[in-house]
């Protein structure tokens, strides 16, 4: 065995065993029936910037690679879900940022790589989904897969700006309460 391999199969088993916890281990249900035509307007990371700027929207950056399998199933399934779809186009502008791509995008006044631009979010697994308020300042970011289900929780958390107010863990007791008495 070469020693590239010898030293790469150890690096890529630790990553998939120690940094992946956060994903889900649950199957993932197909998606749903298309019932709500709802999609989800992916902009590029300046684009997206400004856009929430002008309509005082909160940002959700969803970080991936091709590669990655992982960030694959929240294509399939996770964004494909009609009530993700749908809180994502009330709440969030939605921006996509392959964290291998050469494409160039501004940032204050800079043109860099969406490479580059993931290593200043200091991106240590993907997929990573940041949130970001309106005016591009990080909320926090959330590492690893997760079910259209976990994820819609976590949006109308964000959407709600209870994280203002109570913890998460707090939120998941509360919610049926809590978003009942917002609408």
């Amino acid at each position: 065995m070469s020693k590239i391999v010898r030293k790469v199969v150890p690096v890529a088993l630790l990553f998939f065993f120690f940094l992946s916890p956060s994903c889900s281990s649950q199957k993932t249900p197909p998606p749903k029936k298309k019932d709500n035509p709802t999609t989800i307007n992916w902009l590029k990371y300046d684009d997206g910037l400004k856009l929430a700027k002008k309509e005082n929207k909160k940002i959700m950056v969803f970080f991936y690679t091709n590669w990655c399998g992982y960030c694959r199933r929240m294509d399939k399934y996770t964004y494909n879900d009609d009530e993700v779809k749908k809180i994502l186009a009330e709440n969030f502008i939605s921006v996509r940022v392959n964290g291998e791509s050469k494409d160039k995008v501004s940032v204050d006044k800079d043109k860099i790589t969406e490479r580059e631009l993931a290593s200043k979010y200091v991106m240590r697994g993907y997929p990573t989904t940041w949130f970001l308020e309106p005016d591009g300042e990080k909320l926090s970011p959330m590492i690893g897969y997760r079910s259209a289900e976990e994820f819609a929780t976590v949006l109308t958390y964000v959407a709600g700006d209870w994280y203002k107010k109570i913890s998460f863990e707090e939120y998941l007791k509360k919610k049926d309460e809590l978003t009942k008495s917002k609408k």
